[in-house]
């Protein structure tokens, strides 16, 4: 006869691939967990910023907000914490804690108590100026006056503003030996030219900082003054044309030796100062290229296309101009650099040919 089994007997193998399979999956769990785990307890390399200096630190702590507490750093809901306190602690992390400050702003006759972070950033301090309805542009400026404690607002103001401006005249002398010696007459009256300037005014706080000249119009041009000097004899000199007085130069030999070398007469001798310039790789403001014997000039005094005779250089020609010629000042043209560095700057007499 055959014997039936029990109901435990049949219900044993399932229990135990039951508990098998359990435990199975309970290993499989844990060894996944596993790395986080262990993740939670290695040492960590963490740089921590106060008050924008940097230390390194080792922690196990798992959180942002656990590694300071391990630091016992000590901070208020008004701080800024860099990262998020709820962010969990990585290695080569960098954790900033910003201390919550009020300082005070002036801006002209006004004061404006903010919250600023240390360390204190004037960028900040501007844009929290503007979130309180102050108009703040790129070039307005934030200056710590005492401390970080107080600050000052400083409003930069860029303005344009145009003014007429007066060319004085020059003075020439002509000797005449029709009339007696030491009376003078004037023949041509001077008149000064006029000149509008353009300038950038640079205002701090409504203080002009700053003025500088950005364009130039020349409306007239100054138109010199002639006087007559009697000598009383037939002997011709003439004289050097200058402001604020004259002073006699050559006499009738020298003329007559000048006029014959350059074959022209000469209309006016003046006493200039002269630089010299060598070769610049570009022609010259008359579209010639640059020679000995082509000098520049500022050519409200000298007009370009104006035949010279310089003594110590020779023949020229007045055939450019320059942004340091200005006035009673030629740059001679020479080949080489060291001729220009014989030169220098000196004094030299010119004689303006008809």
């Amino acid at each position: 006869m055959i014997k039936e089994e029990s109901k435990e007997e049949k219900r044993a193998p399932f229990s135990l691939s039951f508990r098998t399979g359990i435990f199975i999956v309970a290993v499989l769990f844990l060894t996944a967990l596993f790395p986080y785990w262990t993740y939670g307890q290695q040492t960590k390399e963490v740089q921590l910023v106060l008050e924008g200096l940097a230390s390194p630190y080792q922690s196990k702590a798992k959180s942002v907000k656990a590694f300071l507490r391990e630091q016992d750093i000590d901070y208020g809901p008004q701080d800024m914490i860099i990262p998020d306190l709820a962010m969990p602690l990585e290695n080569g992390m960098v954790v900033e804690v910003r201390k919550a400050e009020e300082v005070e702003i002036q801006v002209g006759n006004r004061s404006y108590n903010v919250m600023a972070y240390r360390p204190i950033e004037a960028g900040a301090l501007k844009k929290n100026l503007a979130e309180q309805g102050i108009y703040v542009t790129a070039e307005d400026r934030v200056e710590p006056l005492q401390d970080d404690k107080i600050w000052e607002f400083v409003r930069v103001q860029r303005l344009i503003e145009k003014r007429e401006e007066k060319i004085p005249y020059e003075q020439e002398v002509v000797l005449d030996s029709t009339l007696p010696a030491g009376e003078t007459k004037i023949s041509v009256p001077g008149k000064e030219g006029r000149l509008i300037l353009e300038e950038e005014v640079i205002l701090e706080n409504g203080q002009l900082v700053e003025r500088r000249i950005i364009s130039e119009q020349l409306l007239t041009e100054p138109l010199n003054e002639v006087i007559v000097r009697g000598t009383g004899h037939q002997e011709r000199r003439t004289t050097i044309a200058s402001r604020g007085g004259t002073r006699e130069l050559v006499n009738d030999e020298k003329i007559k030796s000048i006029e014959a070398m350059t074959g022209s007469s000469i209309a006016q001798t003046k006493h200039v100062e002269s630089t010299a310039y060598t070769h610049t790789g570009n022609r010259t403001a008359s579209g010639k290229w640059p020679r000995v014997g082509l000098v520049a000039v500022d050519p409200r005094v000298i007009p370009l296309g104006t035949k010279l005779y310089i003594e110590g250089y020779g023949l020229a020609e007045a055939a450019d101009t320059g942004g340091a010629i200005k006035g009673n000042i030629i740059d001679v043209f020479f080949d080489t650099r060291e001729e220009c560095i014989q030169w220098g700057r000196r004094q030299v007499v010119i004689h303006i040919l008809e």
